[in-house]
């Protein structure tokens, strides 16, 4: 009987550590993940499909297999770990739009110098004297 308590003991105990060792390594994935993201520069748009699909396969396992196992400081780097990701997504994908409102803006401007120049010799033409 004392065998089998040490036994059961002892098979709970390695099932407990080989489940800590299967959350740590999904974590160190995943922020290995982050990290190679945040260290590119900017993003490009035929890039993005294949970092969500990353993203989603991590998003997934963490529901599917590793929430419930979790406990709060792991919760809390995954957590750390998924802003990090988004924070950089966003910053790029506001960074386009800053960039396309800035070409529209540099165009905008240029046309309403040459119109402003165009109305400015109109009305000179119209009242020049000769």
């Amino acid at each position: 009987m004392k065998k089998m308590v040490i036994m059961l003991f002892l098979s709970v105990m390695l099932t407990a550590t080989a489940h800590a060792q299967k959350v740590t390594t999904f974590l160190d994935e995943m922020k290995k993940f982050v990290e190679q993201v945040e260290a590119k520069d900017s993003i490009k748009d035929s890039e993005v499909p294949a970092l969500e699909a990353k993203y989603a396969s991590f998003r997934d396992r963490y529901k599917m297999e590793y929430k419930e196992q979790m406990n709060n400081q792991e919760l809390s780097l995954y957590s750390e770990y998924r802003t990090r990701y988004q924070k950089k997504l966003f910053r790029n994908k506001s960074q386009k739009v800053i960039d396309e409102i800035d070409s529209v803006g540099n165009s905008m401007s240029k046309g309403i110098e040459r119109g402003a120049s165009k109305v400015g010799g109109f009305i000179k033409g119209l009242f020049k004297k000769k």
